[in-house]
């Protein structure tokens, strides 16, 4: 059967490459649809979406039944007003989320979604998010006129040309996002949408889930407990699939030895070496710092092992030029690697990243994913409550997964003198906590509700299961009520279109200026 999934971007194969696969090898048509929304933030990042391209050329090949395209000009029509205040709704319901208790520390984050709303705007959603009614029937106002506001015709258009049985959605979160119009249109037409959540922070440190597909597919209990309480999604229709995008670290072995990767990496292979793994700019804005001052306490350390040990800092993929021009002479045996930054997403650089983690003797990092994946492999994991990441560390809830007491794998120190304790502690008895570690894994990672079954295994039982289930019936709005909520919706954001109207026309004026540098430059 045919299968529609629309990613964000080209990097998001790296999250659903062994689902696309084992859907192919059932049988399936996967058409995957890259929106291109995030542009590359760098040379780095644009080279990042060259080696996705290049892998996704890869799977294609081995899968015929796997195609791609970038969408990019395809839905080319002119935004209409409604759309417009479609997306400011989107917008203001996503900041609103945050004014909830359970974001009441969560300063960085509602800030972040702050930055989509007029001031004016924000003062008025903040004042009516005082009163627990007033905020709920501001926002069931605004859901509802969000919902009266017809889909996209291009997208249903486009739907109803390629036919596919199911659609999947991902990643959704993002402020405002226009993926919303793919599950409306679906909705429309009758077709069973899916939406899998990508990564273990996405219900709780973006935007709110303004729709509502068919099925959520989460990792786990506790995503799924975030996706009925804090995202208000049906219970019924959410579904714990297993993190399947980390179901290979379950499997593979190293493609080198420990000597020769060191000597690749450029330290000493006759010394253990631990890992500090970057976090994304947001997270770590200014993280060179405080990196460098976790190496040399490492350095400076009482214990012999620690004082020699070979330190490798890996870059984030969005950090890697803050460490360029940065010297580690001074600190002895210690790297940055890769130098130029790499995303694991081809089959090389997925290796590569794997026996990172595999030779290593320990990881450290503020607040990154990568963690987790060091965990499947049994390491220690460490963090420091560094003061400058406060807000991106105990101010996030999914940091809670990972550092809550009793519960999450990761040693939690206050400063970097007790850090360097745990972590010589660590390295000297990598058993400590062996068994919490496994807890963690076992419920986080590979539940043990989903049973023996692989999480790849379970995600596409789902999605099979799915296809065959009845198709939804073809939403048809009451007329009178659509034609309600776009005279409703038009003079409520009708202030907003001049405005996106000037920034269209500025945009369109500085990419000609642009190609006409370039054209002179030639």
């Amino acid at each position: 059967m045919r299968i529609a999934f629309f990613m964000r971007n080209v990097g998001y194969i790296r999250n659903f490459e062994w689902v696309v696969r084992r859907l192919a090898q059932n049988g399936h048509s996967v058409l995957i649809y890259f929106d291109h929304e995030k542009k590359p933030v760098d040379r780095m990042m644009e080279s990042s979406d060259k080696v996705a391209a290049e892998h996704m050329a890869v799977i294609q090949a081995e899968y015929p039944k796997v195609k791609y395209a970038n969408l990019k000009g395809v839905f080319s029509k002119p935004r209409t007003v409604h759309s417009v205040a479609a997306r400011r709704i989107r917008f203001i319901l996503d900041y609103v989320r945050y004014l909830d208790p359970e974001f009441a520390d969560a300063h960085k984050l509602r800030e972040r979604a702050a930055v989509f709303l007029r001031p004016k705007v924000r003062k008025l959603v903040d004042f009516f998010g005082r009163w627990r009614w007033s905020k709920a029937l501001m926002i069931g106002t605004l859901a509802t006129l969000e919902r009266l506001i017809p889909p996209r015709r291009d997208v249903v258009e486009f739907l109803e040309r390629s036919r596919p049985k199911l659609v999947m959605v991902t990643p959704l979160f993002g402020h405002g996002s226009s993926q919303v119009d793919y599950f409306k249109a679906c909705s429309h037409l009758g077709i069973r949408s899916a939406l899998p959540v990508a990564s273990w922070d996405n219900l709780t440190s973006k935007g709110a889930v303004q729709c509502r597909p068919d099925s959520i597919l989460v990792w786990n209990e506790a995503q799924k407990e975030e996706a009925v309480k804090l995202q208000h999604m049906p219970p019924e229709r959410v579904h714990v699939t297993g993190a399947h995008s980390y179901q290979h670290w379950f499997s593979w072995e190293p493609s080198s030895d420990r000597p020769a990767f060191l000597l690749k990496a450029g330290l000493d292979p006759e010394r253990d070496f631990v890992v500090y793994l970057g976090s994304s700019r947001f997270i770590a804005e200014e993280e060179v710092p405080v990196a460098l001052a976790w190496a040399r306490a490492i350095r400076a350390s009482d214990d012999p092992v620690l004082s020699r040990i070979g330190i490798l800092i890996r870059p984030h993929p969005q950090n890697y030029g803050d460490w360029m021009e940065v010297d580690l002479t001074e600190i002895g045996n210690a790297v940055v690697y890769p130098l130029g930054g790499a995303n694991p997403v081809g089959r090389d650089a997925k290796s590569e990243y794997f026996d990172t983690m595999y030779h290593c003797r320990a990881v450290v990092g503020v607040n990154t994913s990568g963690l987790i994946e060091a965990s499947i492999l049994g390491k220690p994991v460490h963090t420091v409550l560094f003061d400058e990441m406060k807000e991106t560390q105990s101010g996030t809830l999914h940091f809670h997964h990972i550092a809550g007491e009793g519960e999450g794998f990761l040693r939690v120190a206050r400063d970097l003198d007790e850090h360097t304790r745990l972590l010589a502690e660590s390295i000297a008895d990598p058993s400590q906590d062996e068994a919490r570690d496994k807890a963690f894994v076992e419920r986080f990672v590979w539940p043990k509700s989903i049973g023996d079954l692989p999480p790849v295994e379970t995600f596409t039982q789902l999605i099979t299961k799915q296809l065959h289930d009845p198709a939804p019936k073809r939403g048809r709005a009451w007329l009178p009520l659509i034609w309600a909520g776009r005279v409703l919706a038009s003079p409520l954001l009708l202030i907003y279109w001049r405005e996106h109207r000037d920034r269209v026309a500025r945009n369109i004026e500085r990419r000609r200026r642009i190609e006409e540098e370039k054209a002179a430059a030639l």
